[in-house]
């Protein structure tokens, strides 16, 4: 999940703090990429970091432990099981020590590949398991159990980000339940999911959203479960590369949705940017440009948040054992942020003081 905390009120509808609730008017207006700056490596590990993928809390990462605002997961390979890795942080910047994560599978353990992970801080209402679920992820299982599987995508489900609850139960009869996405061929095998508590803002079949899936190139599906993706045609193109990364635009954005797209080792990223997160192929911002360092410094395998009036994207670094690079950019058109609780609640007295102030005059 990517956070709003951005305070603005665009025409035609609100904007709730946290994507607790949001509602507004979809702009037609796609803007180009603002300049990537890299900040330098913030996180390596003996075990390559190399792909990964980042949540972050303002307030704190509901369900983990000491609250960090960061959090990050990996995966080294794609043919090992039990292979997926965490790191948290309280500033994005400097992170702590890796732990080893377990998926529990009733069946047999399966690779961890390309782990896309999704977080509400109310936990989410759809799920599998019993208690809070703060964190939902589909990764891929590398082909772990056959021909064909190469593809599949799996689905699991925590509260705290550190023990996950893999499921098996899947309706997808064409690989044996427990694949999460209808669709199950093509050339890709990455997943990235767009949530929001409440709707995307991407309609599909009339119907406002939560959950919208791609996989590699274009729209893959909706969840009505929060689990299982249904394969949706007809909805549009989608980035024209291997797209690394999708997300719903920080409030104030001059763009409601944004994409990023890599082929490892090609030296290019691409922006891309879209009006109603469905049609990609007409919107594409063109190579992102980047200050600091280059596009061939980077393996390609992203993960972007939004921290502040800032978008922080985490990308591998291409050798030195897949260390993990910061790059930072403004975002295009955002308004006053409020980067802390106790900010807003200075606020807040302010407000009440004015209040009482008025009420005081009019008695006078």
């Amino acid at each position: 999940m990517k956070e709003s905390v951005t305070i603005a009120v665009p025409a035609g509808g609100l904007v709730v703090l946290l994507g607790i609730a949001s509602s507004w008017a979809a702009s037609t207006h796609c803007s180009s990429e603002p300049t990537w700056t890299y900040e330098g490596i913030v996180a390596s590990d003996s075990v390559k970091m190399k792909h990964l993928t980042v949540v972050h809390d303002p307030l704190g990462l509901a369900g983990v432990s000491g609250s960090p605002a960061f959090m990050m997961w990996w995966s080294p390979s794609s043919s090992t099981p039990d292979q997926l890795y965490g790191k948290t942080s309280s500033d994005g910047r400097t992170w702590g020590a890796s732990s080893h994560l377990t998926v529990n599978y009733a069946g047999t353990q399966v690779p961890v590949y390309h782990p896309e992970v999704i977080y509400d801080r109310l936990g989410f209402d759809e799920k599998k398991s019993t208690g809070d679920v703060h964190f939902k992820m589909w990764f891929y299982d590398g082909g772990y159990e056959g021909s064909g599987s190469y593809n599949w995508i799996r689905y699991a489900e925590s509260a705290d980000g550190v023990t996950w609850q893999g499921y098996e139960d899947s309706p997808d009869a064409a690989s044996a339940g427990k694949n999460y996405l209808e669709f199950s061929g093509g050339s890709g095998n990455e997943m990235s999911v767009l949530y929001r508590r409440g709707g995307t803002g991407i309609v599909v079949d009339g119907v406002d959203r939560e959950y919208v899936g791609y996989q590699g190139v274009g729209i893959v599906g909706v969840s009505t479960d929060g689990a299982y993706f249904a394969t949706k045609t007809g909805q549009g193109g989608g980035p024209t590369d291997v797209c690394r990364e999708m997300i719903v635009a920080q409030a104030g954005d001059l763009a409601p949705y944004r994409a990023w797209d890599d082929l490892p080792g090609d030296g290019n990223v691409t922006s891309w940017d879209s009006p109603g997160g469905l049609d990609w192929s007409s919107t594409e911002a063109g190579d992102a440009p980047i200050s600091g360092a280059s596009w061939t410094d980077f393996y390609g395998a992203m993960s972007v948040v939004a921290v502040g009036n800032e978008y922080w994207m985490y990308d591998t670094m291409d050798g030195d054992n897949y260390s993990v690079g910061l790059l930072t950019a403004p975002i295009p058109g955002a308004q006053t942020v409020i980067p802390e609780p106790a900010t807003i609640a200075a606020v807040g007295l302010a407000v009440a003081g004015l209040g009482g102030y008025v009420r005081r005059r009019r008695k006078a």
